[in-house]
């Protein structure tokens, strides 16, 4: 049993059996962390999925997993056949800084609770 938060797989993520690996996270900085997951994807052969993983509403829609159709069952094929990509947009400056305040003030509300 863990103690703690878990976030995401990590390393064992090249022992188990995903249909699609997320190598876009739109959280700012993870550049490193998303490289390293198109690495070990290289190797796995997953989909590729992008995730906004939105705190702030300037992060919808950064992160994204572009795939042949528009509908959730086109989706679930791509991923099945391993037919999407993931693509990222750039942040804005003043994005960027709603990020850093939601950040510091999640900090903070942890930190007291």
């Amino acid at each position: 049993m863990r103690s703690g938060p878990v976030h995401g797989v990590g390393w064992l993520a090249a022992e188990l059996a995903f249909d699609g690996v997320e190598v876009e996270n739109a959280t700012p900085g993870f550049y490193v962390v998303n490289q390293l997951a198109r690495r070990l994807n290289l190797g796995l052969g997953a989909a590729e999925v992008g995730c906004s993983d939105a705190h702030i509403v300037d992060a919808i829609g950064r992160a994204f997993t572009e795939f042949p159709g528009t509908t959730p069952k086109a989706l679930r094929t791509a991923i099945e056949t391993g037919t999407t990509v993931a693509g990222r947009r750039r942040y804005r400056a003043m994005g960027l800084m709603r990020y850093a305040a939601w950040g510091l003030n999640h900090e903070r509300y942890v930190a007291v609770v």
